[in-house]
C-alpha cells in the first residue's frame, strides 16, 4: 500500500472517514471516492493476509531466520 490508513466506519455510512499518515502530516477525508477506494484497498489486503495461525506460524520463521 505504501501508506498507513485507517477507516474510521460510523453507524451512518455517509459519515464514514479515511485517515491517512505520510511522513511530513496526515489528512481526513470523507469524499467518497476517496471513501470506496480504501474501503476497496481494505478488501483486498483482508483477502490476501494468512489466516490467524499462519501469521503466527510466517513470523516465527522470521525471527529464527534473523536470530
Amino acid at each position: 500500500m505504501g501508506t498507513p490508513f485507517t477507516l474510521l466506519r460510523m453507524a451512518v455510512p455517509e459519515f464514514t472517514t479515511v485517515y491517512t499518515e505520510g511522513l511530513t502530516g496526515s489528512a481526513y477525508s470523507d469524499a467518497t471516492d476517496d471513501v470506496d477506494a480504501y474501503r476497496l484497498a481494505f478488501r483486498r489486503l483482508s483477502a490476501a493476509a494468512l489466516a490467524n495461525g499462519e501469521s503466527l506460524a510466517m513470523l516465527d520463521r522470521r525471527i529464527r531466520e534473523l536470530v
